[in-house]
């Protein structure tokens, strides 16, 4: 009789499939692209209500204490970096080192999943583009 309930006790055990901690971050590769391509100094990346530029809210923007999404320079691109957030739409404003306004533009993003699994969901990836110049 132990046996018989160890056994069940091993085979429900056995059978759940639960999911790990929870928590990733999605990341979006922006291309820089255009004759004025070096020009830009800033870019913001807008979405959800909130504006990021270099990893923090920008003034007069409410945003949680918990928030994390980093906007960096990476070689020739932009990467923002999201907690679990994959918004299906962003805003792009490219600005030059003196803060002046270069191009803005809104596009509609492709999210894959990177990790994880489709049931306990995990990272994903987008990739796009902002035209700078002629």
């Amino acid at each position: 009789m132990v046996v018989a309930l160890i056994q069940m006790l091993l085979l429900t055990v056995g059978c759940t499939s639960a999911c790990p901690a929870v928590g990733w971050f999605d990341e979006l590769k922006i291309e820089i692209t255009g004759s004025s391509a070096g020009a830009v100094g800033r870019l913001e990346v807008c979405f959800a209500g909130s504006c990021y530029s270099g990893g923090s809210a920008e003034p007069g923007e409410s945003g949680s204490t918990l928030e994390t999404v980093a906007v960096t320079k990476t070689g020739t691109g932009w990467t923002l970096t999201t907690p679990m957030q994959t918004p299906d739409t962003i805003r792009l404003r490219a600005f030059s080192v003196s803060g002046h306004l270069l191009a803005e533009h809104e596009v509609d993003l492709r999210w894959k999943r990177v990790g994880g699994s489709v049931r306990c969901g995990g990272p994903h990836e987008a990739n796009t583009s902002i035209s700078v110049g002629s």
